[in-house]
């Protein structure tokens, strides 16, 4: 197995071999892949972190010996908490912006190395093991809002709804996996009626076929912060998310659970 590692503050991982074709999701600084396969300039990947698959541009990725990469995997993580911050490598003169979630191995007096790269960042971090709760959590969803909308996209630039819900979680040391058809199915405590949602909960919601298409964020108090035109607040209910502009319900709820200390 070939790996690689993304160290630019984000790139698009496409559905087909082409510049042209759908973004599929991002690999956001840090996150380390597995190589599948080559065909010329591209390359199709699974994200190590989430195990989403699609198509890179070899040329945005820095390969990773198999002794790095596995002594990387073993090494402590930090998160980036800025929404978007500046990090210099030490070894090149140069520097880079990186967004929020961004992973930074071994952090030591602000510095850290990639293979035989070394950079530093001064901003705040999260460093896991940590004790997260559903303030923190939802303190991350708010700092989000207005960020637009955007197919694939998991940064302050662009998110989609399970790009917003997985960074959040992210940053709680909740790693969920990248779509929502994804999320629904990960471990958790199912509820039986969405009033008894706890801030922090996830609620998510079908198409008229049953397929799960969209997913968002609870506050407990009968609304919920989730990625649709922009990241928003919006009241919801037994139905569904209503949407106060329209009048109309948007989204139609499927089933609300619990990820917080599970």
């Amino acid at each position: 197995m070939q790996y690689a590692i993304c160290l630019l503050g984000s790139i698009p991982v496409r559905k087909e071999p082409n510049h042209r074709t759908e973004m599929v999701t991002q690999l956001l600084f840090g996150e380390m892949l597995e190589i599948l396969l080559t065909d010329g300039n591209w390359i199709r990947i699974k994200n190590v972190h989430d195990g989403y698959q699609g198509w890179v541009d070899s040329r945005q990725v820095v390969p990773l010996s198999d002794e790095n990469y596995y002594k990387m995997r073993s090494l402590p993580v930090s998160y980036s908490a800025e929404l978007i911050f500046p990090v210099s490598c030490e070894t090149t003169g140069s520097e880079l912006y990186i967004p929020l979630g961004s992973r930074l191995y071994n952090m030591k007096e602000g510095s850290f190395t990639v293979g035989q790269s070394r950079f530093s960042f001064s901003g705040r971090m999260y460093t896991f093991p940590f004790k997260s709760d559903a303030n923190t959590l939802m303190s991350n969803a708010l700092r989000l809002l207005n960020t637009p909308y955007l197919w694939g996209g998991r940064t302050m630039a662009g998110i989609d709804c399970s790009g917003f819900v997985q960074l959040v979680f992210g940053l709680s040391g909740i790693e969920l996996p990248r779509d929502a058809s994804q999320q629904v199915q990960f471990q958790g405590l199912s509820l039986s009626f969405i009033n008894e949602a706890q801030p922090g909960d996830v609620a998510f919601f079908d198409n008229s076929d049953g397929q799960v298409t969209h997913v968002g964020i609870l506050d407990g108090e009968g609304q919920i912060i989730h990625a649709s035109g922009q990241v928003r607040i919006d009241p919801v209910d037994h139905q569904g998310i209503f949407n106060p502009e329209t009048k109309t319900y948007s989204h139609q709820f499927r089933i609300a659970k619990s990820f917080i200390g599970m």
